[in-house]
């Protein structure tokens, strides 16, 4: 069974999410799978679209947090998790930053990158 969360994003952003711990986060996913009547656990977790909102650490390491209490609840492994990021997964101030150091330096930018 694969395990599929297109709005990553607003299950960590919930009023639950503020005042939960990843762990108790991923518990309840797992609860809802089990009253949703999954017979098994799933053996893939895809998380398609976006991590985060502005693309800041502190919004990976809560994601991470959670994923990973979710990868542990149900004891898979950290490659049994694809992860395709968003249009806000990028840091565009941290892009533009990058791109005039490289200008300063006089040094090509290297790839990969989108313009």
């Amino acid at each position: 069974m694969i395990l599929h969360c297109q709005d990553f994003l607003a299950m960590t952003r919930s009023p639950a999410a503020e005042t939960r711990t990843p762990h108790d986060l991923a518990g309840d996913l797992l609860n809802d799978l089990n009253a949703a009547g999954a017979s098994k656990s799933p053996d893939l977790i895809m998380i398609t679209g976006n991590l985060a909102e502005r693309a800041t650490s502190a919004e990976y390491e809560r994601a991470h947090q959670f994923l990973n209490a979710l990868r542990e609840i149900l004891g898979i492994d950290n490659q049994r998790i694809v992860l395709i990021p968003g249009t806000l997964d990028v840091n565009r101030g941290k892009c533009a930053a990058y791109f005039l150091q490289c200008e300063a330096d006089d040094a090509t930018p290297v790839s990969p990158f989108w313009e």
